[in-house]
């Protein structure tokens, strides 16, 4: 990980320039921020951040040995490129000079091509990095949004997800708990490292059983159910597919058991029940009385008296219609 180069176990020997690079771009204050002001600038800060750069190329060129010669040049491409966006950002001409050479040092690295044709942008990247690992993820996010706007180019969208997938500072370790196999515990291993740590994902718990993945953590396994938590990771594609799904699943559980529930009440049955009759006094208006009568009497009544008022109504308009006339003197 480009962020903590300096912590990170190197299996060779590191030539003391560029270890050195790494310490001095570990202790310094000055950070690859834009809108940095002279004022704002401290002067042989930068100078020996520049010298230190140019002492670990110097040296990386003397290295003979082909296959030690490229190991540390990727290192070495890091810690330039990190350096060159400082400078960069402190307005030294020899910033963007630097992140051309970071790209030689190592052509497959997004960041790299990326800075080279946008070298603002490259500074904008290395904000949002100290961002996530400060745990101000919103802030970086912000910045690889203004990114893809305004400063794109070729690399940016694997540099973004590169910088998606960093891990994040760990404020304080989960609560993990289970009762009766019901509760939390960390499950699977990944990307695992020569320290011993992996990074494994706390999910939610039915019998021991994973049902939801909360989170993911970089962690070391001590044995015996105790882990020690390092960092926060990114959850793995199957991990969001898996919540995504879950969610979804339970979101479209909701919406038809409301819908069925609001489709299904009894005032709603009762006007589609007054609909059908009126329907069937249209076909057959001679079954005109039983059909109003009936509504009028059913299990529908007390659910929409308005409903059942007007089919009584109707079914004694009928009756009264069909008595015989009264007779009078002339018959």
């Amino acid at each position: 990980m480009r962020s903590v180069l300096w912590g990170r176990n190197v299996e060779m020997s590191i030539e003391p320039r560029i270890e050195a690079l790494a310490q001095r771009l570990k202790d310094t204050s000055l950070k690859p921020h834009a809108g940095l002001t002279p004022e704002s600038t401290d002067r042989a800060e930068v100078d020996q951040l520049e010298r230190a750069a140019e002492d670990a190329l110097s040296a990386w060129r003397e290295i003979e040995d082909p296959d030690d010669r490229q190991a540390q040049g990727a290192l070495l491409a890091m810690l330039v490129g990190r350096s060159a966006a400082i400078l960069h950002a402190h307005g030294r001409p020899r910033g963007a000079a630097l992140i051309r050479t970071a790209s030689e040092l190592n052509p497959q690295d997004a960041w790299h091509t990326y800075g080279k044709q946008q070298p603002d942008g490259y500074v904008r990247l290395y904000e949002a990095q100290d961002l996530m690992e400060a745990g101000q993820e919103s802030k970086a996010k912000k910045i690889a949004k203004v990114l893809e706007r305004e400063m794109n180019g070729p690399g940016l969208d694997e540099a973004l997800a590169e910088l998606k997938k960093m891990e994040r500072p760990l404020g304080s370790a989960p609560a993990m708990f289970t009762m009766n196999g019901i509760g939390t515990r960390l499950y699977g291993s990944r990307d695992e490292r020569p320290d011993g740590t992996h990074v494994a994902t706390l999910c939610l718990c039915l019998l021991y059983i994973p049902i939801f993945p909360l989170a993911a953590y970089r962690v070391f396994n001590h044995g015996g159910g105790s882990f020690s938590f390092v960092s926060r990771a990114p959850l793995s594609g199957f991990a969001i597919w898996a919540r995504r799904l879950l969610v979804g699943t339970l979101a479209a559980a909701l919406v038809f058991g409301v819908g069925h529930s609001v489709y299904n009440a009894p005032d709603r049955v009762a006007a589609r029940a007054f609909a059908s009759v009126e329907a069937e006094v249209a076909a057959h208006p001679e079954a005109a009385g039983p059909l109003w009568r009936g509504f009028a009497e059913s299990e529908h009544a007390p659910h929409r008296a308005d409903l059942a008022q007007r089919a009584s109504e109707r079914w004694l308009a009928l009756e009264l219609d069909a008595l015989p006339a009264p007779l009078d003197m002339e018959r």
